[in-house]
């Protein structure tokens, strides 16, 4: 899972499984929403990131280890992510927008739920 923005249609046209996931940015998106709770952003923890990424790892490894140093491609893709969910925390915090953090605990179901009750389908 990449950290995803959620809008409330996305949500009403899935309300069992959690939306495919869209890199937008909370400044870009804020002004285009007539109130803030019409966006959640999904903000995964480095170790749910890291355990989504080996879920969807191919029979023959993931793209990483085709690169010439395996290792470190997962490790660079790592730390972007971690800086991208940090920057996207730090945005929805400043813009008073709704985030959900996703750690795994939650499964599917209930993390699709959980984000209809915060655009109160």
């Amino acid at each position: 899972m990449t950290t995803a923005a959620y809008t409330a249609s996305t949500a009403a046209r899935s309300r069992s499984r959690a939306a495919a996931p869209v890199r937008l940015l909370p400044h870009l998106v804020e002004p285009l929403l007539t109130e803030p709770g019409h966006a959640v952003w999904l903000l995964p923890t480095p170790e749910f990131r890291q355990a989504a990424f080996r879920s969807r790892a191919a029979s023959e490894g993931s793209f990483t280890q085709r690169s010439g140093d395996p290792l470190r491609a997962e490790h660079n893709i790592a730390v972007r992510d971690a800086l991208f969910t940090e920057r996207l925390h730090e945005e929805t915090a400043r813009l008073g927008l709704p985030a959900v953090t996703v750690d795994g605990t939650l499964t599917e179901d209930e993390l699709a739920e959980r984000v209809g009750e915060m655009f109160r389908l």
